[in-house]
């Protein structure tokens, strides 16, 4: 690979394996998670089902605690040295303030180093995979800008939808959708959930039927030239082998994989979402 050119930065809802972390030089800046007294730092070690098991447990949402702005600060100056520039990439900003964070430490740093900030407009394996995608393109050298332009248009491309049993986790961030409750009892069955453009919504009202994994299979079969797909759970209760059978059904095995989700996601959603993230090809 070419000398990097351009630094990533994202924060650990991204989460990557530490393995491409370090083999495309990925900089993480870690949340922290407060559950009851105890505050955390999210980590590889807690993307595991005993850490959802303990949610469960707790039956309460952990507080998601963002970097300060001088934590971004220092990273950016860090990584700035000898003219580097760098692509800051997080979560959406509707489920946390780490974007309007890590812009407040880039405008203190204005004049004197290149740094861009992208709102992902996602979480999880979904921001995972754009990060990566930037890491590869800033290892084949390139700059700021083309990583920028082709985010934003890999963003474009990318579609994360979920289903929670219970909405306990949700409310707790004041997440549920408003339309959420009038949608369950008209159809009688809780509504599959969508991020768009960074936001949490309903899927079409006319999409609520079926089982949950069948309005899964459902709505990422709209979209036929796909090239990786993500069975995201907490691995306490796996899906079905029906599940992965559809989607394999409709696409290449090799394209579907299966992870547990992060400690944020966990704490956003719960532990008992199932998600689903596709990208196209």
């Amino acid at each position: 690979m070419a000398a990097v050119r351009t630094r990533i930065v994202t924060d650990s809802s991204a989460d990557l394996p530490a393995e491409l972390v370090e083999e495309y030089g990925i900089s993480v800046i870690p949340l922290k998670l407060q559950i009851g007294d105890e505050i955390i730092d999210d980590c590889p070690n807690l993307r595991c089902p005993g850490f959802h098991q303990r949610l469960a447990q707790s039956h309460a949402a952990p507080r998601i605690i963002t970097p300060t702005v001088a934590e971004f600060i220092s990273l950016y100056t860090q990584l700035s040295a000898n003219n580097t520039e760098v692509v800051s990439i997080h979560l959406s900003s509707e489920l946390s303030p780490a974007v309007n964070t890590a812009n407040k430490a880039k405008a203190s740093l204005m004049g004197r180093y290149n740094i861009s900030v992208l709102d992902s407009q996602f979480v999880s394996a979904a921001l995972g995979g754009l990060v990566i995608e930037a890491a590869k393109a800033s290892c084949e050298g390139a700059s700021a800008l083309e990583i920028t332009r082709l985010v934003r248009g890999l963003v474009a491309h990318s579609y994360f939808a979920f289903y929670v049993d219970s909405t306990e986790f949700l409310d707790c961030h004041h997440l549920v959708p408003p339309s959420y409750e009038s949608m369950s009892i008209a159809t009688g069955n809780r509504p599959v959930l969508l991020l768009e453009e960074g936001e949490i919504v309903p899927l079409q009202l006319q999409r609520n039927r079926g089982t949950q994994f069948e309005r899964l299979v459902g709505f990422v079969a709209e979209f036929p030239s796909l090239k990786r797909i993500e069975v995201l759970t907490s691995g306490i209760n796996p899906p079905p082998c029906e599940f992965a059978d559809q989607l394999a059904g409709i696409f290449p095995r090799e394209i579907i994989h299966q992870k547990v989700y992060g400690p944020v996601l966990g704490s956003l959603t719960g532990p008992t979402a199932i998600c689903i993230f596709a990208c196209e090809a």
